[in-house]
């Protein structure tokens, strides 16, 4: 694997004897990435926790990108995942394709190359695949220009947001949802389809993730605000989940609902899509209550007895 980009996944450093482990990786954007919990407190550190009470030799990264879409996890497959061969590949998708036709500079800034001079942010970014130092520059300049244009994550006030929210036309609403369905579907079907193929010709067992969100119709228990404002984007985003239901059915991959399964909570989220602490945690937990199960069937020489002890088995391999 290319060490450059092994500098970006967060998660315990690669074991030798990788194949006599139990390994996974979990691939998205920044919901994945979870840039602002600290480490041991992303879903992804939470469920590999939960794991390893159950399985043996477990070995999980998080190789989540702010701002990855389908087209930016064909690259990562391609470039570095099928290389290193993990066992099962996590793919939480779908709030960063939406409207999505081509390749977005998320993507692209993403994409590493070698080293560039013709600016700061070009030489920030490409030696940051070659030194530490220079990837804490990067972060802090990244982190600098997104406060200066806002476009960090940040608390959103729900209440002033609901409020401000305008009703959707229901005629506009319809034909938005056509141009989503004729416009960006079918192109999103493909990728999905084409990270299937990529998985399984490379012998990875890939496990998708519907995308929750905090839009929705309900009422938040934690605050009594009515959230039915927002479910007009809620909506829209549930082509795009429906999409991924019927791609991982029709072809008999196993996935996890996770936008029906994880409660619609302010407490789980800081703003419409990013999890709080709490809500990662609760994220981890509904994740490995289901995932458990798929991987005691798939990897069952993992598996641990009720005392701790790896389970015997009669593999023929």
């Amino acid at each position: 694997m290319d060490q450059r980009w092994d500098q970006s996944i967060r998660g315990e450093e690669q074991p030798k004897n990788f194949s006599d482990h139990l390994t996974l990786i979990t691939i998205g954007g920044s919901t994945t990435e979870c840039n602002f919990i600290s480490d041991g407190k992303t879903w992804t550190d939470i469920l590999g926790t939960l794991l390893k009470n159950d399985f043996d030799n477990v070995w999980i990264n998080n190789a989540g990108l702010d701002g990855h879409s389908t087209f930016g996890h064909i690259v990562l497959m391609k470039g570095h995942i099928v290389n290193l061969r993990p066992k099962v590949v996590i793919f939480l998708i779908g709030a960063n394709d939406h409207a999505l036709e081509n390749i977005s500079k998320q993507d692209l800034a993403n994409i590493r190359t070698g080293l560039n001079f013709h600016s700061l942010k070009g030489f920030l970014k490409s030696t940051a695949n070659y030194s530490e130092v220079a990837s804490l520059a990067l972060n802090l300049h990244r982190y600098l220009r997104a406060v200066k244009l806002k476009f960090t994550n940040h608390e959103v006030d729900f209440d002033k947001a609901l409020r401000e929210m305008s009703p959707v036309d229901d005629e506009i609403f319809l034909k938005e949802k056509k141009e989503h369905k004729q416009k960006y579907l079918p192109g999103y079907e493909l990728r999905i389809r084409h990270l299937i193929a990529l998985s399984k010709e490379n012998g990875i067992n890939p496990v998708f993730v519907t995308q929750p969100s905090l839009y929705g119709d309900f009422i938040d228990e934690v605050t009594g605000l009515n959230f039915e404002k927002s479910n007009y984007s809620w909506q829209i985003l549930e082509l795009y989940n429906n999409v991924l239901r019927s791609c991982c059915q029709s072809q008999e991959i196993f996935f996890l609902d996770m936008a029906n399964e994880l409660p619609k909570n302010s407490g789980y989220f800081y703003d419409w899509f990013h999890y709080t602490n709490e809500g990662s945690k609760r994220f981890a937990e509904i994740l490995y209550s289901k995932l458990s199960l798929y991987l005691a069937k798939q990897f069952p020489q993992f598996k641990k007895d009720y005392y701790g002890n790896r389970l015997q088995h009669n593999i023929t391999y």
